[in-house]
């Protein structure tokens, strides 16, 4: 019986809910949210970081849902408040007056706890005090490569872009482990466009280069995807122009008007040792 991917959209024959790509990109996603994690909270010198670099140059994922920017203005506060402002501590109350939303704020901070960003216990709702807010192990981390860091080279570091997207990770990696239609609907908000988009550059061009007419066929065999494949071109044409590091770093023709994106080796590297990872496991 033919069946949908629950994910992606792409038909399954073989009786699954997942076709072999998203099983691929979840096992991707569980390491890579392993390694930020621990690179992310404890590394003083994150910064020369493969991973680092990778959150950096994928963090337009983020973009490309007008909830997902609940995230990113979630981002946003927090470093305001515990990096720009120097505050130990945030209440719930601000929180929410700052980052205005649809989506359910306490499942949102749950998440970002999870990914050690801030240290939140959703038991202080009941404390019958103001619920406070703790600066976590990733952003006392950053805090300091961002103090001990120039102006010019935090404008390039983008401290902001790269928790952000590291912000979204809990998020997708809940995706992935989605059994069923039933488990997705249980999510704060449904992330299938990042994750089209994250299952065409890594599981899609997995040698490290981004083919547009093999990235295009990919897509075609998915449904839903909207606008992924315009999306995908537009921010591989203009992504990190005015930085030193890029995610790509040349663009070849490659006959029949297909363009092709070669990755930067840094990343490249890092996805190969993220795939090592997940066959020793």
């Amino acid at each position: 019986m033919n069946i949908n991917c629950i994910l992606c959209g792409r038909k399954v024959t073989d009786g699954g809910q997942k076709c072999t790509e998203c099983e691929e990109l979840k096992d991707l996603i569980d390491v890579l949210f392993e390694d930020a994690k621990k690179e992310l909270s404890y590394n003083p010198s994150v910064d020369r970081e493969s991973v680092f670099k990778m959150l950096r140059e994928f963090a337009f994922i983020v973009q490309e849902d007008s909830l997902l920017r609940t995230y990113k203005n979630s981002m946003k506060f927090f470093l305001d408040q515990f990096i720009d402002k120097g505050n130990n501590e945030t209440t719930l109350e601000l929180f929410t007056k700052k980052v205005q939303t649809r989506l359910n704020q306490l499942k949102i901070l749950k998440e970002l706890s999870d990914g050690s960003i801030i240290n939140w216990e959703s038991s202080s709702l009941s404390s019958g005090t103001s619920p406070k807010i703790y600066p976590g192990d990733v952003i006392k981390n950053l805090k300091e490569s961002y103090n001990r860091s120039s102006v010019t080279d935090r404008a390039e570091q983008r401290y902001g872009h790269i928790i952000g997207f590291y912000s979204l990770l809990p998020l997708i990696r809940d995706y992935s482990h989605c059994n069923t239609r039933e488990d997705i609907k249980k999510l704060n908000l449904v992330p299938k466009k990042p994750w089209i988009i994250m299952l065409s550059i890594i599981v899609g061009n997995s040698d490290g280069k981004i083919s547009l007419e093999r990235t295009n066929k990919f897509l075609k065999k998915r449904r839903g995807t909207g606008n992924v494949y315009g999306t995908i071109i537009t921010n591989l044409s203009s992504l990190s122009t005015d930085y030193a590091q890029k995610a790509t770093i040349n663009v070849e023709d490659n006959g029949n008007n297909d363009k092709v994106y070669v990755i930067s080796p840094d990343i490249v590297l890092y996805l190969q040792r993220l795939r090592e990872n997940v066959r020793t496991r």
